[in-house]
């Protein structure tokens, strides 16, 4: 009897594990069917913050689109009043060269005429010493032979001919 009481307690043994499964798989249903809904439910609801937030996108890009445009309206305004500044500028820089040119020429016909009356003083100072030159008129002498070697109407040198040779010690 002894195989008949072990074949006995096998079958309570598999009717009781049986019995659990069922348990824990309707149980996982549950589960299951609770975790589905929850999801069902949390999936309208981003549902609803996604159509949320596309229309605030929407709304965004019509604002940015407005404020681009009245952004090139402005750079329009800024650039055209920076045009009219710069022609402005432009007519300043003309006159002050005009100026500047026009004072560069008086200036060279007062030293012309400066340069002559001084010319004038030394003669008649050499006149009044009888002849003799006063040293002032020796110092614009060389100050005038100055200006005309820098005008290039002094002499000239000679031209260099052959070639240097370099000693070797």
């Amino acid at each position: 009897m002894a195989n008949a009481d072990d074949l006995k307690a096998l079958a309570q043994d598999i009717a009781n594990d049986y019995k659990d499964r069922v348990t824990r798989i309707k149980g996982t249903k549950n589960e299951t069917k609770k975790f589905i809904a929850t999801c069902m439910e949390e999936d309208k609801a981003r549902a609803t913050d996604v159509s949320k937030l596309k229309a605030d996108a929407d709304k965004l890009v019509k604002d940015i689109a407005g404020d681009n445009e009245k952004l090139k309206a402005d750079v329009a305004t800024f650039l055209g009043e920076c045009m009219k500044e710069d022609k402005a500028r432009a007519a300043d820089v003309s006159k002050l060269i005009a100026d500047a040119d026009k004072l560069v020429a008086e200036f060279k016909k007062e030293q012309a005429a400066t340069a002559s009356a001084w010319k004038g003083l030394l003669s008649t100072m050499t006149t009044t010493r009888k002849g003799k030159p006063s040293p002032i008129a020796k110092v614009a002498a060389r100050a005038e032979e100055k200006e005309l070697v820098g005008a290039g109407a002094g002499r000239k040198r000679p031209a260099k001919s052959g070639r240097k040779t370099r000693k070797t010690g």
